[in-house]
């Protein structure tokens, strides 16, 4: 292996120096956020310090009781369990029809196919707050309002999706798709 030269260093040192400012840069919320959430009350009042070389940055004596409570009272546990299941149930829902029809998409052939693919791609066009009320009007008149159908169904058809799945089924070779069905399987 060759060495690299004298005159590389310095540049080397510079950008490494760069980056480690920037990270520094990077993890100074994540620090001030934990810093701030092992000190009282009275501490995050009192001792408010954005240096974190300071004293007053960092807690008096830490207070790992501060994440018992949140997680323990103040019901925050059930507001994260409900918003992984609304997140998990749409993500699977989004990839269960996001990735059957990229799949029809790009494999199958169907008349219309490509008008059809046109209309999925000039919806992305169309803003999310043009679309609000109508899907809280659609979402009341089925009853789903404060219901877990409310929040997911909405959501689980993406054109941004299909078109991104579809871009991914289209690089599969079409031989591989013609050996499969030579071996029995099929598109159901």
């Amino acid at each position: 292996m060759t060495r690299p030269s004298k005159a590389g260093v310095p540049r080397r040192v510079a950008r490494y120096l760069v980056l480690g400012i920037g990270a520094f840069v990077c993890l100074m919320p994540f620090a001030y956020m934990s810093a701030n959430a092992l000190k009282t009350y009275a501490e995050t009042v009192t001792r408010v310090s954005p240096n974190p070389f300071s004293r007053d940055f960092w807690p008096a004596s830490p207070q790992w009781a501060n994440f018992a409570e949140v997680w323990l009272g103040d019901a925050f546990g059930h507001y994260f369990l409900d918003s992984f299941v609304i997140s998990m149930t749409t993500l699977a829902g989004t990839l269960a029809t996001s990735s059957l029809a990229a799949y029809a998409f790009a494999k199958l052939r169907f008349p219309g196919k490509e008008a059809i693919f046109s209309v999925f791609l000039a919806t992305l066009m169309i803003p999310e707050t043009v679309t609000l009320i109508p899907n809280f009007l659609v979402v009341s008149r089925l009853g789903w309002t404060d219901r877990l159908a409310g929040l997911t169904v909405p959501f689980i058809a993406s054109a941004f999706y299909i078109f991104l799945l579809r871009q991914f089924f289209k690089q599969i070779p079409d031989s591989l798709v013609e050996n499969a069905r030579m071996d029995g399987a099929g598109n159901a």
